[in-house]
């Protein structure tokens, strides 16, 4: 059995949920934005902004270093991540030339490079490929 501990209510139908960190949830809505949540407190804590339509699919990355968004704006952002979420950023965006409803990461599909051209640590040179469905 289990019971509910935290209602989040963010005034808009939901589209996509994510865990980014232990107790934060990315949400994906009606909104641009990504809205990032405390599953303590329930509080907004931070908002990537950058798509200019609702937010339909986000997926983490292995190793929580990267969250890729899809939206009706026809791009799939990558974010980076940070445990100070004042820092997560876009840092590269990809235009489907179409409407993304949903995503995973595969070894086929779109293909998102992430090499940082000084990069020095394996999770700044990363390349991702994203199946996604329109």
């Amino acid at each position: 059995s289990g019971s509910v501990t935290q209602n989040i209510s963010i005034g808009k139908h939901i589209n996509a949920i994510q865990y980014v960190q232990e107790k934060i949830l990315a949400i994906g809505s009606e909104f641009p934005a990504i809205q990032l949540y405390s599953v303590t407190t329930g509080k907004c804590l931070q908002k990537l902004e950058g798509h200019t339509n609702r937010v339909k699919a986000l997926v983490m990355a292995p190793g929580n270093t990267f969250l890729f968004s899809a939206s009706s704006d026809g791009t799939i952002r990558a974010w980076k991540m940070s445990e100070n979420l004042a820092e997560c950023s876009c840092v590269s965006q990809v235009d489907t030339k179409s409407r993304p409803t949903c995503m995973t990461l595969s070894s086929l599909g779109v293909k998102v490079d992430l090499t940082a051209s000084n990069a020095q640590q394996s999770d700044e040179s990363m390349i991702y490929y994203i199946c996604c469905m329109h």
